[in-house]
């Protein structure tokens, strides 16, 4: 039971338990909504252990030596252990260390040295000491330590202090608020060394761990919030290089949309000014759609030496390979360029400027055949190596369409030739045959005469 008449002193003990219980609900929270900050679930244990044992001294400044002093005892220097686990895996987690079975071997100790705690009086005895301090008008109530009470402090302020190590680092001190969390560190160890020697029956002024707690979660919170404040700003570029990226793409489909409806309306004109050649056209322009829409662009990525890393479907319909023919397989051992020099002259604009754009080549498929291709090219990097990404276009069916567009402009010439020199032949005949009519005629005009 405790006293009727609240400690005033007791008051500060009781604000940092509501402040640590905001904390451990806010890191709570953040570890729930997002856990890629899997440090926060370790900053939200701290936050507990510093309630825990804020209402754990609350108690003990208001309770009489009885059961319950001896339980809120009990229950301080159990967060002792607490507080070191769940230091260490914030510090684990935080920095990206990657202990060997830390948790297992260090949760089993910490276990048996609660089993010890609560079960003997081999840290904590039965009896009480009344301690005097400063700033208290009557004593201070708590059990007296077993012999083996200043060895579980020991151990406790040991394990603390080689875990502040890890942050003192030169590679981990610029870890992102590294620097608050040594120093709200640091103010904890020194209230802790003050009540430590307290503890030990020096007079001190009173008992301030808890604040030292609530300063060390202090700065975990700083540092989650700066975190998570950082990664909504990220979150936020992304989102507007989103929009911009989704309206330029927007805007270059209409463009292409634009032009291959230019191109298709010319395409339908020529046919129509060529009625003899309609169906072979019609024809050739469906099978033009008919590749367009179904059968994407063969994409294919390289390692800068040759090798294919990936292709796509539209590769394995477009050259004849599948997948298990290329993998692994240098583009030059299957000897699918046509022109070598091709191959050298996009690598070596490539390493120039990085990008090639609608290169004109010949590539040769696996049953043997060439086809003309429009290849696109860039540099792109993939963890952290080099590679080539590799988009063709096949142009066979426009090459064909240009080359029947050339017969047909030839066989029209040749006509307009012979047309030509039709007009010409009659031009003659009619001449000479002015030219006879007057010889003819002269003779009967002498017989007359």
């Amino acid at each position: 039971m405790l006293n009727t008449a609240i400690v005033l002193s007791s008051a500060g003990s009781l604000s940092v338990a509501v402040i640590a219980l905001f904390f451990f609900v806010f890191q709570g929270w953040i570890y729930l909504k997002g856990p890629l900050f899997t440090w926060s679930k370790w900053g939200a244990l701290l936050s507990l252990t510093t309630l825990i044992y804020a209402l754990a001294v609350f108690i003990q400044f208001n309770a009489p030596p009885n059961l319950t002093n001896h339980i809120a005892e009990l229950l301080q220097y159990s967060t002792f252990l607490l507080l070191v686990h769940s230091l260490y895996g914030f510090t684990f987690t935080y920095l990206e260390i990657k202990p060997r079975r830390y948790h297992q071997i260090a949760g089993a100790f910490h276990l048996i040295l609660l089993a010890v705690l609560w079960s003997t009086n081999l840290v904590i005895t039965d009896g009480f000491a009344y301690r005097s301090f400063l700033w208290l008008h009557e004593p201070y109530i708590e059990p007296e330590l077993g012999v083996l009470g200043p060895l579980f402090l020991i151990y406790s302020s040991l394990a603390t202090s080689f875990c502040l190590t890890f942050w003192i680092r030169h590679k981990y001190r610029q870890k992102s608020g590294a620097k608050i969390l040594i120093l709200g560190f640091i103010f904890w160890a020194i209230l802790g060394i003050h009540d430590a020697a307290a503890t030990l029956g020096l007079i001190t002024i009173q008992y301030l761990m808890e604040y030292g707690f609530l300063g060390f979660s202090t700065s975990i919170m700083y540092v989650t919030l700066k975190n998570y404040m950082a990664l909504f700003e990220i979150a936020e570029d992304r989102k507007k290089a989103l929009e911009i990226a989704n309206e330029d793409l927007e805007y270059r489909v209409k463009k292409r949309t634009g032009e291959l409806e230019k191109s298709n309306t010319e395409l339908i004109a020529e046919i129509k000014q060529r009625k003899w050649a309609n169906d072979a056209l019609r024809e050739s322009e469906q099978r033009f759609r008919t590749v367009f829409h179904t059968s994407p662009d063969a994409v294919n990525i390289n390692k800068l030496k040759g090798e294919f890393v990936e292709i796509n479907e539209g590769f394995s319909i477009l050259t004849g390979y599948s997948r298990a023919d290329v993998i692994g397989v240098s583009s030059r051992d299957i000897q699918i360029w046509h022109i070598d020099e091709d191959r050298k002259q996009i690598i070596a604009d490539l390493n120039k400027t990085g990008c090639v754009d609608n290169f004109e080549s010949k590539f040769r498929c696996k049953n043997g055949d060439v086809k003309p291709g429009l290849i696109s090219a860039r540099i792109i990097n993939l963890n952290g190596e080099n590679h080539i990404l590799t988009i063709t276009r096949d142009i066979s069916k426009w090459k064909k369409v240009e080359e029947d567009k050339k017969k047909l402009e030839a066989q029209l010439q040749r006509a307009q030739k012979m047309e030509a020199i039709g007009t010409l032949a009659g031009g003659v005949a009619h001449d000479l045959h002015n030219i006879l009519s007057g010889i003819v005629s002269y003779p009967e005009i002498l017989l007359m005469d």
